[in-house]
């Protein structure tokens, strides 16, 4: 691992974090280069540069890439791509590209390139293309439909634990 600061107890802190070929639980830096190792969280105030290793989630003020590897959500202020890779969840206010990568939702202001070998379960952006090979699993209605059952579910849920604690309240 190379950086201009220590590592402590598995956390990286400074200006700019270079960590090869290990494993942090959490990197807070200015720019972030990962290479061949992973971190459990990434925050960032710029960049975030993975090649060939992995993150849980990451919360980055600049572009976001990925290279043969995969991450956990992304919420980045900057352009995110993807190069034989995947994430679980992206919301970019940048754009955001996939080549033989996949994704489970990308949410973004401007727009999404799914290339050649690409999967994407919901996408939500202004503007979408879809390369030949490429593809998006959820249709827009479909997407609507899960939305408004995860709607309803969030409120029945959040109903019923806002009357137990009401009843609990008024047996006190």
């Amino acid at each position: 691992m190379e950086m201009g600061n220590e590592l402590t107890k598995g956390h990286v802190t400074n200006e700019g974090a270079d960590v090869e070929r290990t494993f942090v639980a959490f990197v807070r830096a200015d720019e972030v280069n990962l290479q061949q190792g992973g971190a459990g969280v990434i925050a960032s105030g710029g960049g975030v540069s993975v090649y060939q290793g992995g993150s849980g989630p990451v919360l980055a003020n600049g572009p976001v890439s990925y290279t043969q590897g995969g991450s956990g959500p992304v919420l980045a202020n900057g352009d995110v791509s993807f190069h034989q890779g995947g994430s679980s969840a992206v919301l970019a206010l940048g754009d955001a590209s996939l080549q033989r990568s996949w994704v489970g939702a990308v949410a973004n202001l401007r727009a999404v390139a799914i290339g050649d070998r690409s999967r994407v379960g919901i996408v939500l952006a202004p503007h979408v293309t879809v390369e030949d090979g490429g593809r998006v699993v959820a249709t827009t209605r479909s997407a609507l439909a899960f939305g408004a059952a995860l709607g309803v579910a969030v409120g029945v849920t959040l109903g019923a634990m806002l009357v137990k604690a009401a009843i609990a309240a008024g047996r006190q």
